[in-house]
């Protein structure tokens, strides 16, 4: 199951993809990737959710005392990381949500079969299909096809 891109929503309305941002409010820096953290309690689930479900690529993981977690990223996108669990007791994720476009959804959510509860496919004013999950940690995962 290849994901093609991915754009997080934070509560500010916020939308970024991979790749150089270029954020002319804060002078013109070119950014050459980006990575988002959000917390878990549980690492060895969310692992399972987004390594073992969704297929997303494992690019780093540490447990050191107290400090654990994990750091996604797309497998076609040679190891670029995105996204990043740490582990904490109590996670506050807020409103973020993942999200993450296919080429195929039939095809995605055949590849899901009855592993996960889906929310879809709805298709949008706009043309795209979207389906939405929730991770182990409570964050809505959106899978969308068509433009961003």
């Amino acid at each position: 199951m290849r994901m093609r891109a991915l754009a997080v929503v934070l509560p500010v309305a916020l939308v970024l993809s991979l790749g150089a941002v270029r954020w002319a409010a804060s002078g013109g820096h070119d950014f050459t990737g980006f990575k988002v953290r959000l917390q878990t309690a549980d690492i060895e689930a969310t692992v399972a959710f987004y390594h073992g479900l969704l297929g997303l690529e494992i690019v780093d993981r540490w447990s050191e005392g107290d400090d654990s977690g994990v750091i996604f990223g797309l497998s076609d996108a040679t190891g670029t990381a995105f996204l990043e669990f740490g582990r904490v007791e109590s996670p506050n994720n807020g409103a973020a949500s993942v999200q993450l476009r296919v080429e195929d959804m039939d095809g995605f959510l055949r590849g899901l079969g009855d592993a996960w509860a889906v929310d879809g496919p709805h298709e949008r004013p706009w043309g795209s299909v979207y389906s939405y999950l929730r991770d182990p940690n409570g964050v809505q995962v959106i899978v969308f096809d068509g433009r961003v």
